[in-house]
Order: structure tokens, then C-alpha cells, then sequence
């Protein structure tokens, strides 16, 4: 069980010095570009097909070369198309959004190398405002300063392109789609809405660079993880898998065996009292009598407890019995069969079951039989329901 435990402590060590990739995480990415709002508009009110000017500012961490976060600020201003009653209205947008890099997940290196693809979703927090709304032009009145500002909440999604110019820097182009809700002012701001809800959509398209961030040579964007690399990964998650199970295995095994112990102690308790029964009822029949008939129905066992080399209490009983039936036989000789239970790397229970074959030798030696008269032998693995009556070694009479 600790070569196990040490094998999995070791396992994990090498599976997140895997996942410890070599690759920077961190990049600033900024754009600019061109928006078109949708609904709603205050009638007769539009602008162009391609209204100029929408900006971006965001931060991405890529928690691997798969998917991340960005927080990011966006700005649009929204103006009026040639020919159409006169407006100009401010958009701000904090957002947070995930980020998808669907280069990786769908494998484009092997077709398209330096091209990728990210895709995000996310919202946040908008204010829409105008000279409308505002006392004055002054900066001070409009935005964030502005109590008469439109505040909402908005959603928003996109797809964007990318073409690696560098390890450290990238083009990309990016097309989203944001949705308002909860707003009160139509993009023009010279209406009230009638409704809440969702109540409003536009598009941003844009180009800008990606400027990639840290100390290693690539950036998880354009990250491809070596064959041998992930093979051996999924190697040592496998291994690790197993080893998992063989844990949670052991532990129901552990408790089991704590289970049975007290059963095992009411059966000592039991020979105890038979063996103190023959004494008492006959006492002209000599002790070494009665350790025959043990012999016999294969009684004299001597137990252990789990992963112990040593007997236990019970054990050193039964160690004295014998001892004591030796010196009453000067010529009976045994042989010691040390046993384990089947938990754990089979190698290390054959050698415990030489170990505890050998202890109770030693303290048979030590209680002044002669080391000629026995045998220790280590027979390894034995397979049984109760495990803590196999963790034991089997005293033989030999013929």
C-alpha cells in the first residue's frame, strides 16, 4: 500500500509538471473599426451601413491553448447617415468574456498553419449617452459623469480571426454581435423606450493585434502540443486513473479487515477457553496433548496485523504455546508458512510473509528452542474472504 501511495504522489508530480505547458498565457488585444445598430431607432433616424467608429481594449489570460477569460472595454459612437436628421450618441462597454480558441479544438494547424481561429461570448455593464442627454458638450457631463446617461446591461458574442505575424504579435479580425436589455433610450438616444426586456442589437466589425505577453517563445494561441508529449499525458492519466481505484479499493479492503477483527478476537477467546476447559477437566492429560489436537483441526496459527511483520497480541499468545509444546517435545519439529493478504504489489506481500515467517523463528530461537528444529518458509499471497486470518503464519508439526 505505500509503494502504491508513493507511485501515485510520484504520478501526480509528472502529470502537472505536464500540464505546467510551456507556453505564455497573458495578451493585450486592441481594435478598431466600424459599427451598425439595429433596433431600436428613434423613427427616421439611421446611420450608415459601415458607422465609423467603434474601438476595443481588452485583456486575455488563456487558461491553456483552449479556452480563457478577457475583460475588456469597448466604445462605439454612434452617428447619423448623410441625409438624415442629425445625432451622436456614446456607447461605453466594461465586459467580461470566455474565450474559445477553436483553432486548437478543431485542429486548423494541420491544414492552415499561422491561421487561427477565437471565438468569445460574454456582457456586462453598458451606458449609453449623447449631447441630448448632457447640459453641455463638456466631457466632465457625458459617460460615466452623466447622471442623465441611459445605464444597461448587454450580452455579447463573436468570431475572430487571426494571422501570426510573430511569436510576439498577431492580426486578427473580429465581427461580434451585442444585444441590450433593460435599456430606456434608443440608440439615438432622442427616444424613450415603451418596454423592458431585450430591446436593442447591434454589430461591431473590426480589425486590431493581439500583443502576447511573458517569457516563453509561443503563446497558447498558436500552442501545439507534441504527439510523444500527450501520449505520455495520457499515459500517466491512465496510470493515474488506476491507481485512483486501487486506493479506493484498498480502503474498502481496510475497512473490512477492521470489521472482522473482533470476530477473529471471540474466536481466540474461544480456543483460549477450550484449551482452559481440557486443562481443568483433565488434568492428567498433559498440555502438549491438547496443542496436538490443534495441530490437528490446523489451529496454531500466529496472526498479524496489517502490513506488520511483527504478531499481534494474539499472535504472541499463540507464539508462546508453541514454544512451550517444543520444550515439552524436545523432538517434535515445525515448519513456520508465513502468509499476506492479497492487498498491495505482490513482490513486497511475498517478502512480508518471509518476514513474519522468520520473526516467529526468532522468537521461538529466542525462547530457547534450537534453531534446527524450524523451518521458516515464506509462501506469499493467499487469496481468502478474511483477509486479517490470511495475514498470519501457519505452524506445522512435521512428520
Amino acid at each position: 500500500m505505500r509503494k502504491n501511495i508513493l507511485t501515485l504522489v510520484v504520478l501526480l508530480t509528472m502529470g502537472l509538471a505536464l500540464q505546467a505547458q510551456d507556453y505564455n498565457k497573458w495578451s493585450i488585444d486592441a481594435d478598431f473599426g466600424v459599427n451598425k445598430p439595429g433596433v431600436h431607432m428613434t423613427k427616421g433616424y439611421t446611420t450608415g451601413a459601415a458607422n465609423l467608429f467603434h474601438a476595443g481594449l481588452s485583456v486575455r489570460h488563456m487558461f491553456n491553448p483552449k479556452f480563457g477569460i478577457r475583460l475588456g472595454f469597448d466604445y462605439d459612437n454612434f452617428r447619423n447617415a448623410k441625409d438624415k436628421p442629425e445625432f451622436s450618441s456614446f456607447f461605453y462597454r466594461p465586459n467580461a468574456q470566455f474565450v474559445i480558441n477553436l483553432g486548437r479544438l478543431l485542429g486548423m494547424e494541420d491544414f492552415c498553419k499561422g491561421i487561427s481561429l477565437l471565438s468569445h461570448f460574454g456582457g456586462g455593464f453598458g451606458l449609453l449617452d449623447s449631447d441630448y442627454l448632457s447640459d453641455s458638450r463638456d466631457l466632465t457631463s457625458l459617460g460615466l459623469f452623466n447622471k442623465g446617461a441611459d445605464k444597461l446591461l448587454y450580452g455579447t458574442m463573436g468570431i475572430t480571426p487571426q494571422v501570426k505575424l510573430a511569436e510576439r504579435v498577431a492580426l486578427f479580425a473580429d465581427v461580434s454581435m451585442f444585444m441590450t436589455v433593460m435599456g430606456n433610450r434608443t440608440f439615438d438616444t432622442k427616444s424613450k423606450l415603451e418596454h423592458k426586456g431585450v430591446d436593442g442589437y447591434g454589430l461591431t466589425a473590426s480589425i486590431g493585434l493581439n500583443i502576447y505577453l511573458g517569457g516563453k517563445d509561443k503563446h497558447a494561441d498558436w500552442y501545439i502540443q507534441k504527439l510523444e508529449d500527450k501520449e505520455e499525458q495520457d499515459v500517466l492519466m491512465q496510470e493515474l486513473t488506476k491507481l485512483k481505484k486501487d486506493l479506493a479499493t484498498l480502503k474498502t479492503n481496510a475497512d473490512d479487515a477492521q470489521n472482522n477483527i473482533a470476530d477473529n478476537e471471540k474466536e481466540l477467546d474461544k480456543l483460549r477457553a477450550e484449551l482452559a476447559k481440557k486443562a481443568d477437566d483433565k488434568p492428567a492429560v498433559a498440555s502438549s496433548d491438547v496443542v496436538n489436537e490443534f495441530f490437528k483441526k490446523g489451529l496454531v496459527n500466529i496472526y498479524f496485523d496489517f502490513d506488520i511483520a511483527k504478531p499481534n497480541e494474539s499472535g504472541l499468545w499463540m507464539v508462546n504455546l508453541v514454544a512451550n509444546y517444543m520444550k515439552e517435545n524436545p523432538l517434535a519439529k515445525v515448519t513456520l508458512s508465513g502468509y499476506a493478504d492479497k492487498l498491495g504489489n505482490v513482490n513486497y506481500n511475498n517478502n512480508l510473509s518471509q518476514r513474519r515467517a522468520d520473526n516467529v523463528r526468532k522468537m521461538l530461537i529466542d525462547a530457547g528452542i534450537d534453531a534446527s528444529r524450524l523451518t521458516a518458509v515464506g509462501k506469499g499471497v493467499q487469496s481468502d474472504n478474511s483477509r486479517d486470518l490470511i495475514r498470519r503464519v501457519v505452524v506445522s508439526l512435521n512428520k
